[in-house]
């Protein structure tokens, strides 16, 4: 497995990573409308591209996992106002789940936030029900601090906040 920098030639094997992963941990949690509105709003080919080629301490851009020239999964995250470090998506295609590439994509971002960012918090935000997400972050020494509306559409599962020390 190889974990690289994403590319402009990546977005459409980002998109299905995203879209992919969204699909299948979401389904049974958000609407079918919402998922589409995500879509659009954050994995869209304009919005890939833009977020590829842009980085900036709030957004560090797309890590990739690949094996074999496939892409298997991806992360990216930030930072906020507090020099704390953000996970804002991380994806692993449900076929390469529990293979280790979801740890390795952590610990690429979390190394990248600490050396260049000097990060000693690293805070992520996950579904209400994520059965997914929830127990991997937790394995990963993330410790819940609160519920809240979700920030798109309230009216859709609540995001649960995580904190780790670094």
């Amino acid at each position: 497995m190889n974990i690289r920098k994403a590319s402009l030639t990546d977005w459409q094997d980002l998109q299905t990573v995203c879209q992919t992963s969204w699909r299948d941990t979401y389904k049974n949690i958000y609407s079918p409308a919402y998922l589409e509105k995500v879509f659009q709003m954050f994995y869209s080919e304009e919005r890939l591209r833009q977020d590829i080629i842009e980085h900036s301490a709030q957004w560090h851009g797309y890590w990739l996992a690949e094996e074999n020239g496939q892409v298997l999964g991806c992360i990216g995250g930030g930072m906020n106002e507090e020099g704390e470090g953000n996970v804002y998506l991380l994806y692993v295609l449900p076929s390469q789940q529990r293979k280790g590439l979801g740890h390795a994509l952590l610990a690429t971002l979390t190394k990248h936030q600490k050396e260049v960012f000097q990060a000693r918090k690293q805070w992520v935000s996950v579904a209400e029900g994520n059965q997914i997400g929830i127990p991997f972050y937790e394995k990963e020494g993330f410790e819940f601090v609160v519920a809240s509306e979700n920030w798109i559409d309230p009216s859709q599962a609540r995001d649960l906040q995580y904190v780790r020390k670094i």
